[in-house]
């Protein structure tokens, strides 16, 4: 179960660890549609609690991105696909710290391509807006009923 204040938490840990790891300020906006972006999902678990973590990110977000990280000015479909996969990896540690993954029992996954698990009423969800391109993250916990 995530804590009442999660959507919160989750909003500033996504923006501070964007802030910190590629100079990106963005706003908090409603959600994006699915059909935008790209996708990836890891596993986080904290205490024998399972959740899935997954990021969307559009290719201009993923361009400023590889720009901060890598001085590109250009990606191709792999490359997209990796940094996202990197950028679901570093949100999904930030998440496992927030959760409480650093004072007990924890495993971080490994990011895969695209949603790997159904987002439902549970789901916590978050979207930042950089100048006109969005990076959202949902938090879903995952093997307990809805």
């Amino acid at each position: 179960m995530l804590p009442a204040n999660f959507k919160d938490c989750l909003v500033e840990t996504v923006a501070s660890a964007l802030e910190r790891m590629a100079f990106m300020v963005g706003e908090p906006i409603d959600e994006i549609s699915d059909a935008e972006g790209r996708a990836s999902c890891i596993r986080v678990t904290v205490d024998g609690a399972n959740y899935q973590v997954c990021v969307r990110a559009t290719d201009g977000a993923l361009l400023e991105l590889l720009a901060s990280l890598v001085d590109s000015e250009s990606f191709d479909d792999e490359e997209a696909q990796l940094a996202v996969n990197e950028l679901a990896n570093v949100l999904g540690g930030e998440i496992l710290r927030v959760l409480g993954g650093d004072l007990r029992p924890s495993e971080l996954g490994l990011p895969k391509s695209g949603d790997t698990v159904d987002e439902d009423e549970r789901t916590i969800r978050c979207a930042l807006d950089f100048m006109g391109e969005t990076i959202a993250v949902g938090v879903t916990p995952i093997g307990a009923c809805p």
